[in-house]
């Protein structure tokens, strides 16, 4: 498909995809926009972008400036994190109680990121809290 020039509101659009995918995780990126049989879940996303044009923006966006050396593999992502972060601060108050728990989640690949702990009942993989 040829790439057509894309706008603000529509990055913006992107965004709030991404951040819908990570809450509600599926099996594939195809599953968000699958409406083939009655059970399966409706997702609003369709409404605002296809298919094609989130897998063209997730392939070519960069938040960065390419081939740019990063201290941490979390370097590209850093400014626009905090700036999340921020926002959440601002809109978002806690509780009075509140927990934090970590958990390692299963990964036996190839990464800087993985830790070891061998008490864990998942030994191996990336800790999340």
């Amino acid at each position: 498909r040829k790439w057509t020039p894309t706008s603000v509101s529509e990055l913006y659009i992107y965004l709030g995809i991404v951040i819908y995918m990570g809450i509600n995780p599926q099996a594939s990126i195809k599953s968000y926009w699958i409406q083939s049989y009655e059970l399966a879940p409706t997702h609003w996303i369709s409404k605002y972008m296809g298919q094609t044009r989130f897998e063209q923006l997730d392939r070519f966006v960069y938040l960065t400036t390419p081939y740019q050396d990063f201290a941490s593999t979390f370097g590209r992502i850093w400014e626009v994190s905090e700036y999340i972060r921020a926002c959440c601060s601002r809109y978002w108050t806690l509780g009075r109680h509140l927990c934090v728990d970590e958990s390692i989640v299963r990964f036996t690949g190839r990464s800087n990121e993985i830790v070891t702990i061998k008490t864990k009942p998942t030994p191996t993989g990336y800790k999340i809290w």
